[in-house]
């Protein structure tokens, strides 16, 4: 599990948790977009938090599941959107199919693959690359 970045205060970790899990909820329709709008904005310190949602998944049904593969989806989408512009080194995504035609291994690699960049490079970068579109 990947701790807070520095400077996360605890009720911000309680927060960024609490929001992860609403965002992760396959069921929680318009609480979880709105969570998941909310934690894109929060930048860096969403990050360890959203990542951290593989680790039930790691330790538990491996992504063979709806739920998982959905929520494994989303993370990458948000984790992206987080980070912007800023290379990332494959652009492996593991996407969810409702018609379950997925294979749980490419999720999981999407999982290591995010976690490794994140240990090796996302935490030690100050900031994100914007978009070209979002410079002035």
């Amino acid at each position: 599990e990947l701790e807070p970045i520095e400077g996360t205060t605890d009720a911000e970790a309680s927060e960024l948790r609490a929001k992860v899990a609403l965002f992760l909820d396959i069921d929680s329709g318009l609480p979880g977009m709105k969570a998941g709008n909310w934690l894109e904005t929060q930048g860096k310190k969403a990050m360890p938090f959203l990542l951290n949602g593989f680790v039930q998944h790691w330790n538990g049904d491996k992504w063979t599941t709806e739920a998982d593969q959905w929520a494994a989806w989303q993370i990458q989408q948000t984790a992206r959107k987080v980070i912007q512009a800023t290379k990332m080194p494959s652009p492996l995504e593991a996407r969810h199919n409702p018609r379950g035609e997925n294979d749980p291994k490419l999720f999981q690699r999407a999982a290591k693959m995010w976690v490794a960049w994140w240990r090796g490079t996302g935490e030690k970068l100050t900031d994100f690359t914007p978009h070209p579109e979002d410079e002035e």
